[in-house]
């Protein structure tokens, strides 16, 4: 075994036994945030039928390897729905890289007609989409 992995191992021993807490002692909340998430894009059907849920599977980015999806915030206005994506980050000790994770957003139209989804992307914008509903 080299120096370099057992320097590392001994540093990590070396900083629970100074924090007086081990790892398996630390609370499982700690270090966890929720962070509004870019979505890149979206994909659904185009038509559908009232009271079917209809999926579609969301792209969004993660900006550390410990990212996952968290929920969906959802607002309504007639035909027009804003979602945005919120994702978790769990752990103190993270992989900085920015990542595309993929999810599965539900939408269970009660009414006929084109329905408007417009999800939170980058800087401000939206990444849209349609489907009708017969």
């Amino acid at each position: 075994m080299s120096i370099k992995p057992l320097l590392i191992l001994y540093l990590c021993v070396a900083g629970d036994f100074f924090s007086g807490q081990s790892l398996a002692q630390r609370p499982s909340n700690t270090c966890e945030r929720f962070v509004a998430s870019e979505v890149y894009r979206v994909k659904g059907s185009s038509t559908g039928k009232v009271s079917e849920t209809q999926k579609f599977r969301v792209y969004f980015s993660v900006t550390e390897g410990c990212g996952e999806f968290a929920r969906f915030t959802q607002t309504a206005q007639g035909n027009t729905y804003q979602v945005s994506v919120t994702a978790r980050y769990r752990g103190c000790r993270c992989l900085k890289s920015e990542l595309l994770v993929e999810t599965i957003y539900t939408f269970k139209p009660t009414q006929k007609g084109m329905h408007y989804l417009q999800f939170a992307g980058k800087n401000g914008t939206f990444v849209r989409d349609s489907i009708l509903i017969q």
